[in-house]
């Protein structure tokens, strides 16, 4: 989306008379665009043109009938249910301004309109009504169209119209985006017949797409959770590599062996940029899914009659095989497996000697996980060698030549454990060590955090941890100054968190935060 240049944001009534000679001269071809005209404007006259829309054209086409209509909106059930209140609004709020609202898909086509009872009925001169496409492709420059074309708040008066029928008219509108990744769900438009001009229309819609795209943001969390929930009970503890997907098709969640059974097909799995499976998302009538993926993995995640997501659930390859090609090859090959302890491990897990199999299959489990940066969580019995696991991780890393830091979080205050973490300023409280303290965070910043024993870190603390992690940013105690921070998380436990989870002693936020890969030790 390009910003809009500075002076180019608001129509000006004023240049009306100069906007109609510029279009005009602009129909016929005889000259450059007015300094009058909007850059805006004229780009969007240039693709009218392209698309050889016709100036005199009237109004908008007939609206699409009752039963296409009722399909647009059960298609597009979520946005006018986010919208609903706020449209209900519009009803009081725009009566006896001479303006209405609409809302409208990413085709231009109005789903939904309110506002002042006889605008909506001028309206209908122009077949500005539900059913109508109004896009730049139909109906030339205006704002639901251009909105649409340019990604960004559109405000179109009168003579910059490109069709003659709706130079009568000004209007205002912006797109509204998923709170997830921005993808354009619609837009809000507010209309009127020229007279009621006003600079504040853009305001308006504007901030009605952000209440609709905070009540979308609502809705997503809740659906999100309750995708999690309904999945851990689904949940595989074997073998198996499962990776959680939304209902758009992005993964969100995978366990300990997702990233080597996805990698031994040739493909990648980085939850810290997950990419998005467009063959994955609920609503697609035909999915088109990526070669390596087979249908047969794949087991949809419902609650409560609503459709939630996908479990992809795919086996882990013997150890050893490096390639899709190779899915054959049985780890007996690997020559680790026969001979001495040592061979073949690692080199950032040099200091784990043994020969059991699945302790080896552990550390290259960890070794594959190590090269991304997603937080890891080391599950497995005091002694087993969480701290040697760590280490590994973080040799193995992108972050080998920062700093590691560890902390167990088991056995300390509340109060000693947040100053451990965070710092402090000088001052902070009584006691404080003159100076102020370099917490365990921001000592850890370009390196690995380790903190062990995680599932002892107070309930009240973990939304702390939770933000730190969500923004790259954290605040010392006694500071209001936030500290950019970057660093790879590697948490461990002897808890089972799920159950935690489900007895209220542990969030379930932090955990599928703290959790995203994870590795049992044996």
């Amino acid at each position: 989306m390009t910003p809009v240049p500075e002076g180019q944001m608001f129509s000006d009534p004023g240049n009306d008379a100069a906007v109609m000679a510029a279009w005009e001269r602009f129909l016929d071809g005889s000259g450059r665009p007015s300094d009058a005209l909007r850059s805006l404007v004229d780009g969007s006259w240039q693709r009218c043109q392209q698309h050889n829309v016709d100036p005199d054209k009237r109004s908008a086409p007939e609206p699409v009938g009752e039963t296409m209509l009722m399909s647009l909106k059960s298609r597009h059930g979520e946005l006018l249910e986010a919208g609903a209140p706020i449209m209900a609004c519009a009803r009081d709020f725009l009566a006896e301004t001479g303006t209405v609202m609409a809302l409208a898909d990413t085709s231009s086509t109005i789903l939904t309109m309110e506002g002042d009872n006889p605008t909506l009925g001028s309206a209908e001169s122009i077949h500005l009504v539900p059913g109508v496409a109004w896009s730049e492709r139909i109906c030339g420059t205006n704002a639901i169209g251009t909105a649409l074309a340019v990604g960004q708040p559109v405000q179109i008066h009168s003579a910059e119209h490109y069709c003659a029928g709706i130079k009568r008219w000004t209007c205002s509108a912006t797109v509204i985006r998923h709170p997830h990744d921005g993808e354009i769900l619609g837009v809000v438009d507010v209309s009127g017949l020229s007279e009621t001009y006003n600079r504040q229309s853009l305001a308006l819609v504007v901030t009605t797409a952000s209440r609709i795209e905070n009540r979308l943001t609502i809705r997503e969390m809740e659906r999100r959770y309750r995708l999690l929930e309904a999945a851990l009970l689904q949940w595989s503890g074997g073998t198996d590599g499962v990776v959680l997907f939304d209902r758009r098709g992005y993964p969100i969640k995978a366990n300990e062996n997702a990233q080597a059974a996805i990698a031994a097909f040739g493909a990648e799995l980085d939850l810290t940029a997950p990419r998005r499976i467009p063959g994955l998302a609920v609503d697609v009538e035909q999915p088109v899914l990526p070669a390596w993926l087979r249908p047969e993995w794949l087991v949809p995640v419902s609650s409560r009659g609503e459709r939630l997501g996908t479990l992809l659930i795919m086996p882990l390859p013997r150890l050893g095989r490096s390639s899709a090609g190779e899915a054959e090859r049985a780890l007996a090959r690997d020559p680790a497996v026969g001979g001495g302890v040592r061979a073949n491990l690692p080199p950032g897990f040099a200091s784990i000697v043994t020969a059991d199999t699945g302790l080896r299959d552990a550390v290259r489990k960890a070794d594959q996980l190590a090269r991304s940066r997603v937080p890891v969580l080391l599950l497995g019995e005091t002694g087993v060698g969480k701290e040697e696991f760590a280490q590994g991780i973080h040799q193995a890393s992108p972050f080998r030549d920062g700093p590691y830091v560890a902390l167990n979080c088991g056995g300390l205050s509340r109060e000693l454990l947040a100053s451990e973490l965070f710092g402090y300023v000088d001052g902070a409280f009584t006691g404080a060590r003159r100076g102020g303290l370099v917490g365990k965070i921001e000592a850890a910043n370009g390196g690995t955090l380790f903190l062990d024993e995680i599932g002892e870190m107070p309930l009240d603390l973990q939304p702390h941890l939770l933000r730190v992690l969500e923004q790259g940013e954290i605040y010392r105690l006694g500071e209001n100054v936030a500290r950019k921070v970057d660093f790879r998380l590697v948490a461990a436990t002897h808890r089972d968190l799920r159950k935690e989870v489900a007895d209220g002693r542990f969030r379930m936020d932090f955990y599928y935060r703290v959790a995203v890969t994870s590795i049992r030790i044996p």
